[in-house]
This record gives C-alpha cells, sequence and structure tokens, in this order.
C-alpha cells in the first residue's frame, strides 16, 4: 500500500496512534490551530542529536548553550537573575552602548584572567564592586583595562555618573600583573584612611617613606588637603616650607646640636649641644616680655628669681632670697662681698639689730640676718662673750675672702662696771685681739654705753687678725658729783 493511501487512512481511522506509525510525514502546512493534536512537544526546540536547546516553561524559556542573536529589543531593565561574571567590551556611544548599575558584588574566589578582545581593549563589569578573596589573583591581560562600575556608568549615551555611586575594589593585595614589581597609578592614588607600608613608598624623586620615617627631596603642593598627619614622628625632610599658620598638636622634637633659626637672616637660634642650650641673637636686643616672670631650679624645683609685674626683681641662694629691688634701691639678705664698690653721692647705710635681752653667758650673732651692728638695748646683767657666725648652718669664715676686711660694732648698755666683754670668738674659736692701748678692757662702766668695734681681716682660711677699741659714752651731768674727784676705774682708752 502507497504512503499516501496510509496517510489517507489515516484520516479515517478510529486509532490515528496506530496508523500514524508508518513512517515519515512530510507536510508543507498544517490546517488548523492544531489544538486537537496530541503526542507533540511543541514547546521545545531540539538540535539534530535531538538536544533540547530551548525549552518553554511557565516562567519563559530556558536556553541550554550559546543564544546567538542580531540584535535585542528593550534596553534590559527588566532583566532578573543574571549571573555573577563579567560583561563583555561595550562601545562608548550607539545602540547596546549601555551598561546597566546593579548594587551587587562581584566575588573573584578563583583565579581570573581577563583578556579584552583586540577591538575594545577596554572591560566593563555590571558590578559597582569587586571583591578579590584571600591569595586569588585577578590578571587583567596584556595591559589592557578593566572598569568596575565602581561609580555607576549611565544607562543612556555615553558611560556616565549615576547619583548616589561609589564602589570599592578590595583585594588582601595588589601587584603587577608580572608578579614582581608594584603596581603603578599613573594618575595617582587618593587615600582617605591610613597608608601602611612594610617596605617603602616612592614619592618623588629621591624621596622614599621608609620603616624607620620619611623623606622627600621635593613636596608638591601645599599640602592644604592632607588630612590624617596627627602623628609625623615618623616623618623626616630636608626642607620644610610653611606659609601661614602651622600647628603641632604633640609637640616638636630635634636632635642635638640641629639649629632652630628665626628671622630672615637667621639672627635668632635655639639649640642643644649635647650638653647646654643656647638663645643666640646676633642684632638688636634679645626682649622677652610677660607681665610676670620666674626661674625655677629644673630638679628641685626652687626658685632661682622672680620678675615681679610693676615690682621688685628677687634673687635667690637655694630657695632663699638674697637680693631684692625696692622703690628706693636694693636690700641685700646676708653678707655682701663685691671686688670693688663705687659709690656716688650720698649715704652709705646699714641696718643694726636691736637686741632687747640683756647680755649674759655666749651670745651667737648672726651677721646673715642681723648684720654687723648689734645694739643691745637692756644693760647687761652679767659679764658676756660674743661669737660672731653666719647663721647656724653657716660659718662666718664662708662670707670672706682671704684679704677681705669687715667691721663689727657692738653697743652695750652698762649700769655696773663688772659686767663687760670678756672674750670675742668666730665661729665658735677664741680671738686673740689687738686692743688699742695695749690691753683689753676688765672692766664696764658704771653707767652709759659701752662701745666695742672690732675690725676683722681675714689672712688666711679661718684665719683672722682683729684690731679692736673700746669707748665708754656716759650720760651728760648738769651739778658736780663725788664721782668726779674719784679717779677712773676704767683702762684709759687713748
Amino acid at each position: 500500500m502507497s504512503r499516501a493511501r496510509e496517510l489517507a487512512g489515516f484520516a479515517t481511522a478510529t486509532n490515528p496512534i496506530q496508523d500514524l506509525n508508518v513512517g515519515v510525514v512530510t507536510a508543507i502546512s498544517f490546517s488548523g490551530d492544531g489544538s486537537s493534536l496530541t503526542g507533540i512537544d511543541a514547546t521545545s526546540i531540539k538540535d539534530g542529536d535531538g538536544t533540547v536547546r530551548a525549552q518553554a516553561n511557565t516562567s519563559g524559556v530556558v536556553v541550554t548553550g550559546i543564544l546567538t542573536a542580531t540584535s535585542l529589543e528593550g534596553d534590559g531593565s527588566a532583566l532578573t537573575g543574571l549571573p555573577a561574571g563579567l560583561g563583555t567590551a561595550v562601545a562608548a556611544t550607539g545602540d547596546g552602548a549601555n551598561v546597566y548599575y546593579t548594587n551587587q558584588v562581584l566575588d573573584v574566589g578563583s583565579n581570573l584572567s581577563i583578556d579584552v578582545p583586540a577591538t575594545a581593549v577596554v572591560a566593563y563589569t555590571q558590578y559597582p564592586e569587586v571583591a578579590v578573596s584571600s591569595g586569588i589573583d585577578l590578571t587583567i591581560a596584556d595591559g589592557d583595562d578593566f572598569v568596575a562600575d565602581i561609580l555607576g556608568i549611565g544607562t543612556t549615551g555615553a558611560p556616565q555618573l549615576l547619583a548616589g555611586g561609589g564602589g570599592r575594589v578590595r583585594a588582601d593585595n595588589f601587584v603587577a600583573k608580572d608578579g614582581f614589581n608594584a603596581p603603578t597609578f599613573a594618575n595617582g592614588v587618593n587615600v582617605t584612611g591610613i597608608v601602611t607600608a612594610t617596605t617603602s613608598v616612592q614619592v618623588s624623586s629621591g624621596g622614599t617613606f621608609g620603616s624607620n620615617g620619611a623623606s622627600a627631596a621635593v613636596y608638591y603642593g601645599d599640602g592644604s588637603n592632607l588630612t590624617g598627619m596627627a602623628n609625623t614622628s615618623d616623618v623626616s625632610t630636608s626642607t620644610l616650607n610653611v606659609i601661614g599658620v602651622s600647628t603641632l598638636g604633640g609637640g616638636s622634637t630635634m636632635s642635638d646640636s640641629v639649629v632652630s633659626y628665626w628671622g630672615t637672616s637667621g639672627d635668632l637660634q635655639l639649640y642643644h649641644n649635647g650638653s647646654h642650650s643656647y638663645v643666640q641673637n646676633s642684632t638688636g636686643w634679645l626682649i622677652l616680655k610677660s607681665d610676670n616672670a620666674q626661674i625655677v631650679d629644673g630638679d628641685a624645683g626652687d626658685v632661682h628669681a622672680n620678675f615681679n609685674h610693676d615690682g621688685a626683681v628677687e634673687l635667690f641662694y637655694d630657695g632663699s632670697k638674697k637680693f631684692e629691688t625696692t622703690t628706693s634701691g636694693a636690700t641685700i639678705t646676708g653678707a655682701g662681698i663685691c671686688t670693688s664698690l663705687s659709690v656716688g653721692p650720698g649715704i652709705v647705710q646699714e641696718d643694726y639689730h636691736s637686741y632687747g635681752t640683756a647680755l649674759t653667758g655666749t651670745y651667737n650673732h648672726d651677721v646673715v640676718t642681723h648684720g654687723m651692728v648689734l645694739d643691745s638695748t637692756v644693760a647687761a646683767s652679767a659679764s658676756f662673750v660674743i661669737n660672731l657666725r653666719g647663721d647656724g648652718s653657716t660659718t662666718f669664715n664662708s662670707l670672706m675672702n682671704v684679704g677681705q676686711t669687715t667691721v663689727l660694732t657692738v653697743y652695750s648698755v652698762s649700769s655696773n662696771a663688772s659686767y663687760y666683754l670678756t672674750d670675742f670668738q668666730i665661729d665658735g674659736s677664741s680671738i686673740t685681739e689687738k686692743w688699742n692701748g695695749g690691753s683689753a678692757p676688765s672692766a664696764g662702766t658704771a653707767s652709759g654705753t659701752d662701745v666695742y668695734t672690732f675690725n676683722i681681716m681675714k689672712t688666711a682660711d679661718a684665719t683672722f687678725t682683729v684690731f679692736a677699741t673700746f669707748s665708754n659714752f656716759c650720760l651728760l651731768y648738769t651739778s658736780p658729783s663725788p664721782r668726779d674727784v674719784e679717779e677712773s676705774r676704767m683702762p684709759s682708752s687713748s
């Protein structure tokens, strides 16, 4: 039976499935919409080997293999579920040139090499951020450009920046494609955080940032955009020019013998040579301005000098004030030692020490506090000894140099001739005086004031020659007295 008869028979067969199984049916066209056809899979497209390459389902069409199309309709904005990966090179302008922004991260978890076609030279990704896993290499071959959508690329025309963009390329390290040299960035690097380098960073010709600090032969710009430089302890430079105000929050350290020059010609110099500190001025006055000033010992904290506003200048020895200026001159506390002294018109004065207790026993006269004039205003109650010293902790010997002289004057009220000075001492040692008249006094005066004068000459260490005189000044009598006819009991003062 011919195939035509079999096909004709199929048309009236009650069992079409059985009658159809007679070979291949070829038809130029079908009539009807095929809704009555059964046993035919119209949802798939197969290749010559019978493999399904396109499969329709309720969600759309699934393509297995490569889909090649001469053009695509629409802008792709409605596409979802795009796989993570790299896009192809695109032209800067024209239809189909748009790369659309997606807020996802391109994770590179295994070694990936990108070799852009020679016709494009630039590869773009749809991702704003590229994250390279630890120990993974992302290699851009042949010197091509790889552009992650870091700031977002516009959706129309030439690539544009999208508002709110700003992504990151994140990696544990960056190396040059040869695996040896450091990467270079022709247009510079903008850093908003901290730059950490284990070896060095080349900043200019002849300059490096190293592990022990930083140096540069040349800096460019005024530094107004530099931030995050709170710690400059490891920054060094041969020349630093600052225009404007420089604020140092953590102090400034300069090595020994490094001079800080001030002024156009460096007239003022500040430096420390390792042993001493210097402030050196070569022109004009060196003027220090302050309402009040004080110089203090750096170890013990004792005051060396005070300079009071509209007041006194005070000088101290071991924390004890020894000199003070006053409205009328100056006050010296203790003994003043001068190699020479010139006094102009006027008078030279010395305060006396008024002693309101009767002299008896050994009286220690402290010249540091009481000077060289003693006025005993109460009549002596017994014979007495005068010991001349600096004070309780200072010897008189330490206050004088060999070859110097001084004078001690003692005024003693006397009401009993039996009471007088029996011994004169310096620093507790008795002195053999040379008395005017050849002998020491053996009695005082019954009334009046006895005056002792000691001219002291230091001839060697703790060795003194003392020239002494004794005089009495009695009360003035207005009428004769029986005493007038009596012979004086006092030795002659002549």
